[in-house]
C-alpha cells in the first residue's frame, strides 16, 4: 500500500478509491468535493464502501437506508459512483435481475430523471438519478492530477437506488457481489436494449 498516496498524486480509479477508503476509515480529513469527515450515518456502511472503492467502484456520494419514523423522515439506500466499463456493465445489469433501480451513464453521457431518496416531514428533500456529462462540474476532480481527471472522464457513472425505504443491506450486498465476486450466471444479462425487433430471438413474439 502506498502510504504517500495523496489526492494530488493519485493516477488511477484504484488510487482514488484507495483514498476514499482511507477517508472512510478516518485516515484522511476530506474528499476533493466534500471538506469534512464522513457523516455519522455513514458509519453503518463505511466498511462495505471501503471494500467497493478498493475494488474499482469509486464512490462519490451514498447513504444508508433508514425506515420512516414518526416525524416523516426516511432514506432509501443509495450510491453514486464511477467505474470502468466491465464493472459498470455488471452493476448496470442489477437493474434487470434484482429489485434495484440503476441509472447508468457512459462517459460524457447525461440524462436520467430525479428520484426522491430522502424524505423529511413527509416531503422529498434529496434526489438522484441524473447523469452529468461534465465530471469536473461538482468539484469531484478538484486538486487531482490530469491522469486521474482523465480516468474519471473515461469512467462510467452509476447511480444505484434501493426503491424500498429503509432497507439496510439489500443494495450493498448486491453491488458488492457485482463488483467483487460476480456470479457467472449473471453475465447473461445485458443492460443495453435491443436495437430493433430484428435483434431479438426469432421465436420472440411481442405482446399485443
Amino acid at each position: 500500500m502506498n502510504k504517500r498516496l495523496t489526492w494530488g498524486n493519485a493516477r488511477t480509479l484504484l488510487d482514488l478509491g484507495e483514498l476514499v477508503a482511507r477517508w472512510l476509515e478516518g485516515r484522511l480529513p476530506s474528499l476533493p468535493h466534500y471538506d469534512a469527515e464522513p457523516a455519522p450515518e455513514t458509519e453503518a456502511i463505511a466498511e462495505i464502501l471501503a471494500r467497493l472503492n478498493r475494488a474499482g467502484f469509486f464512490t462519490t456520494d451514498s447513504q444508508p437506508g433508514m425506515p420512516l419514523d414518526n416525524t416523516g423522515f426516511a432514506q432509501r439506500a443509495w450510491v453514486n459512483a464511477y467505474a470502468g466499463e466491465e464493472i459498470a456493465k455488471r452493476v448496470a445489469a442489477l437493474g434487470l435481475h434484482t429489485d434495484l433501480i440503476v441509472f447508468v451513464f457512459e462517459p460524457g453521457q447525461a440524462g436520467g430523471y430525479p428520484l426522491p431518496i430522502t424524505v423529511r416531514g413527509f416531503q422529498p428533500v434529496t434526489w438522484d438519478g441524473l447523469g452529468c456529462a461534465d465530471v469536473d462540474l461538482y468539484g469531484i476532480t478538484d486538486g487531482l492530477s490530469e491522469s486521474a481527471r482523465g480516468e474519471l472522464r473515461a469512467a462510467w457513472n452509476l447511480v444505484v437506488i434501493d426503491p424500498a425505504w429503509g432497507r439496510k443491506s439489500y443494495l450493498w450486498e448486491l453491488v458488492e457481489r457485482a463488483v467483487v465476486s460476480p456470479d457467472p450466471k449473471e453475465g447473461r444479462w445485458n443492460y443495453r436494449p435491443y436495437g430493433s425487433y430484428d435483434d431479438m430471438d426469432p421465436d420472440y413474439e411481442p405482446r399485443s
